[in-house]
This record gives structure tokens, sequence and C-alpha cells, in this order.
């Protein structure tokens, strides 16, 4: 499960050069599950 995680991060990642929307929704993300 983990590595599916790592996988998913570093697509997001790869989005947020896209799509800023994306990077402010997945720190969000982060907050909630730290």
């Amino acid at each position: 499960d983990r590595k599916k995680i790592y996988q998913i991060n570093h697509l997001t990642i790869q989005n947020t050069l896209i799509c800023p929307a994306v990077y402010l929704f997945v720190e969000k993300l982060q907050e909630r599950l730290a």
C-alpha cells in the first residue's frame, strides 16, 4: 500500500506542474493525514 501511495504522490507531483489547484488540494490532504 505504501508503494501505491508513493506512486500516486509521484504522479500528483508531476501534475502540480500542470495544475496548481491539484497542488493545493494535496497540501490540504497531507495536513489531514499528518
